[in-house]
Order: structure tokens, then sequence, then C-alpha cells
């Protein structure tokens, strides 16, 4: 057991992974998590000993009787909920959001009126594409048949729809923040990103974040508020599991605001979050162990019978969505920067926009020039893959710092989220051999990007393919207070706690 934490920690995103960082501490040996005392019987406590030899905690009462406290079981959450470590939550990650933990889930699964959905992330479905040498549309039509076959999977759902709701969200705020002068703002999507500033920058950094919903968790919200009253379903008898694209998803599913019921601890939206890696394991241990034999799964277009569905993304063909994008990680920068060039200054944009790139290609910056005197910025976005880059950025955004950024699209893998850690590995493990299995990924994702329009109209595409949905389950329209309630989140400083020295095992 000790071996395979490690493993998985190593995929983490730079701003988790233990290798960006000296300050880890495993739960056992400093968690600070405050130990519950007895005092049922009334009893009053006098002290908590430690015993020298086991470690063991023991209640010492004020009448002299003592008792040896339970172990704290500590939980995902109560490692995203305090700062005593930073990466302390890799560890029981593996325990409470890992495949094995999905696999037990069916081996000891006996309701029957348990609904299993599925959601894809458009990033894992091309990399997965990638390992088994397919086109998007193949893998996405053999890992519906895959798990409705070996799972019973009664819905497989695109991320690619949800993600209309993120887009649709953040540009609105962000034109609500320009508007009044509350910029810049941060894009929100990457969980590893939101993790550090949480517990590293609090409230120097935290307000500037956007507050819309990652995909995964819009769809997540859309399963389990909407969708289990279409089905007739109560929420708790959805078990709903997202395929992503890096093992910091997991951290975001198990965050106490994305509950479906806020007096449930384990009322998650997204149940389990499995990385595109561990479906291609999962696919291994059932014997698609190559091309061929992912080939011969058979091919299963996603259930049309259910007419509520027909506009969850239910398309046979996969697609990016109808807004124009250059990066692999949603294209938050550019659909704001093309939206806010068009409704706050008339001008409409090219098809390909023009990134300022210097030595370092993770950080790219688009840059809007007023067309009568091109020394005038207008607007200033910037694209910030990779820890270094979000430490360079955060220094830019301290109060006495001038960045001059409007907003900054912030993913903490290089590369963004196509090269997620959660993502397959190429065969040949060398640096040229995974820079092209990347560009393997890029083209797939890319490859339905085709007949998109720049005019300014994929607002309204977008919007037309959400609003029956902002109309029955929110109603309000984008960024109205009813959407805010539904499709947008809030966060938390970390306060800074002292770790108890008696509790650390040398």
């Amino acid at each position: 057991m000790d071996d395979e934490p490690s493993n998985k920690r190593a995929r983490f995103s730079g701003a988790l992974q233990l290798t960006d960082l000296n300050d880890y501490l495993k739960p056992e040996q400093a968690c600070i998590k405050p130990v519950k005392l007895d005092t049922s019987e009334g009893k009053k406590v006098k002290s908590i000993l430690v015993d020298n030899e086991t470690g063991q905690y023991i209640q010492e009462n004020v009448d002299g009787s003592k008792k040896e406290l339970e172990k704290t079981q500590i939980t995902l959450a109560d490692c995203l909920a305090c700062s005593g470590c930073v990466t302390s939550a890799e560890s029981v990650l593996v325990n409470q959001q890992s495949l094995e933990e999905f696999e037990r889930y069916f081996e000891t699964k006996s309701d029957e009126e348990k609904v299993f959905v599925l959601s894809i992330a458009p990033q894992s479905r091309a990399s997965i594409a990638a390992f088994f040498q397919t086109d998007i549309t193949t893998a996405l039509k053999k890992l519906t048949s895959f798990f409705k076959t070996n799972y019973n999977a009664r819905y497989v759902l695109d991320t690619n729809w949800s993600r209309h709701f993120s887009h649709l969200e953040i540009i609105q705020e962000f034109m609500d923040k320009y508007k009044n002068n509350k910029l810049p703002l941060l894009a929100s999507a990457c969980p590893g990103f939101v993790c550090y500033a949480e517990k590293s920058h609090g409230e120097d950094v935290l307000p500037l974040i956007s507050t819309s919903k990652s995909p995964m968790q819009v769809m997540g919200s859309v399963v389990k508020s909407y969708l289990s009253k279409q089905m007739n379903v109560k929420p708790s008898n959805i078990y709903h599991a997202s395929i992503m694209m890096c093992f910091d998803k997991k951290l975001e599913a198990s965050r106490d605001d994305f509950l479906w019921d806020p007096n449930d601890v384990n009322a998650h939206e997204v149940d389990i979050v499995l990385t595109s890696s561990e479906v291609v394991e999962l696919l291994q241990k059932k014997g698609v162990k190559n091309p061929t034999d992912f080939q011969n799964i058979p091919s299963e277009v996603i259930d049309e019978t259910f007419s509520e569905l027909e506009h969850l993304g239910n398309g046979v063909v996969p697609t990016n969505g109808p807004f124009l994008q250059s990066t692999g990680s949603g294209g938050y920068a550019e659909v704001v920067f093309r939206y806010a060039s068009k409704h706050l200054f008339g001008i409409t944009l090219p098809e390909e926009l023009k990134y300022k790139t210097g030595r370092n290609s993770d950080l790219k910056e688009l840059i809007l020039s007023d067309p009568n005197d091109p020394s005038k910025i207008l607007l200033r976005f910037a694209v910030a893959n990779g820890f270094r880059n979000i430490q360079n950025i955060i220094r830019k955004l301290k109060p006495n710092a001038r960045a001059g950024y409007h907003f900054v699209e912030v993913m903490a893998c290089p590369s963004g989220c196509l090269n997620g850690g959660g993502q397959t590995t190429p065969a040949e493990n060398t640096a040229t051999g995974r820079r092209d299995y990347l560009k393997t990924v890029s083209d797939l994702y890319f490859s339905n990007d085709k007949n998109k329009s720049s005019d300014g109209s994929d607002y309204d595409v977008a919007h037309s393919k959400v609003k029956k949905l902002y109309e029955e389950w929110i109603g309000g329209d984008v960024y109205s207070e009813q959407a805010k309630k539904l499709l947008h989140t809030r966060y938390h400083a970390r306060e800074k706690l002292a770790i108890n020295p008696l509790a650390i095992k040398w």
C-alpha cells in the first residue's frame, strides 16, 4: 500500500505534487485535526496525555479516571479544510477517490435502484483516444459501450455541454467586474490552483478568483439537482462518476461546497473521479490491452430514448462547443477576451488570435490595443500554466504590485489540462516521446473545432444550447441571482494552525 500512493502523488499538478514542495507531512505524522473528547458521561476533562511507547492519546478526567481515545478518522474534506500541511490530502485520496474504491462500489452494490451516471471531460476523451490510437468520436462510442455493458451505466454525458454554463457565467462575471472596476479576474477551473491559493495566499488572492463552477461541478449539479427529478430518482440513489484529466479533480469533487444536501457530508454532486490513466487501467483489467482490443468493443451511442436528455450532450459527434479556443484547458481567456472585445469596444476579432509569448511558452498574453492609438492597451489577458508561472502571477497580483492584467487563465499543470497529471502516457517515455504524444492529444482535442464563428455569435449559440435549463431548472438568466446560487461557488482562506510537536513521530 505504501508504494501505490507515491506513484499517484507524482501525477498531481505542479501546485500540489511533492517534488515541488518540501513541507509534505503524512497525516499520521502531524495531522492537526482536533481530537474529539468524550464528555458523554458528564465527566470533566483535565488533560490529554500521550503514551510515550504507543503514541496513543489518553483522556484524563478530573476524577482521576482515564480513557483511551479512538483514532481520529481523517477524510479528504478534513485535509482540504486545514492548512497544517499542503499535501496531506494526496495520501488520504488513495483510499477515498481511487480506482479500487470505484471497483469496490460495484462489487458490493446491492441496491438495484441506484442509477449510475458517467460524465467525461473532453481532455480525457482525447487522451484515451490517443492511447488507443483512434479518433475522439470512436473513443466516446467505445467508452459508452464499455461502461454500459460492464457497469450498467444509465447515461454517459459529455462535459462539453456543461462547459457552456461555465463559459456563459464567467463571461458575465467578467463584464460585471470590469464595469465595477474589480479586476483582475482569475479563472477558477483548476482545483490545484484553488487549493494552493486557499492555503498559501488567502484573502490576498481569493477575492480575485472567479466563482463560476467548473464544467465538472456544473454537470454534478445538473445530475443531482435536475436530472434526478427528470428520472424521478432521489439524488442519493444516483452514483455519479466523472472521468477527468487530473488527480486534483478528485480534491475538487470532495469539497464541502459541492454538496447537493449541505447537511450531509457524503452528499457529493460528483461521487468519484477517475482519471484518464485510471480508465485505461480499468479497461486493461477487463482485457482491453491494445488498440485492436479497443476497436473490438461494440460502438454504442448515448441514449436518446429519454427525450429530456437530448439537450445534455447526447450527440454522437462530440465537439468543443461553439466558442473558438486555442488552449486545451477550456479556453476561458479566449472566450472572455472575444466577448469583451466586441461588447466593450465593438471590435470583432479574427479567428486566429495572436498570443504574445516570451521564452516561457507556458506564459502568454492576449492584448487588445486601440485601433486608433496602438500604444493604448484596452485589454490585457494572460494564460499561465505550471506552478512556476502561478507563483510569478501571484507576485504580480499582490496589493502593492502592478500586474496590469484584466483576466488570467490559471492552470497548475505545464501545458494546461491536456497535459494533466491523470492523463495517459506514451509508450516512449522520453522527452521527445512525451512532446509528440502531447501534440497527438492536442490534435485530437481540437479535431472537431471546425466551422466556429469569431463574430460574437458563439455566445448566442452556447446560450441556446442551455436556455431550457436556465428557464426550467435555474429559473433565471445568465449570472442572475438564481444562477449564482446554483452555478457559482465560494472559497475559503485556510488559517495557519500550529502543529502539536507531541504528535510527530520521529
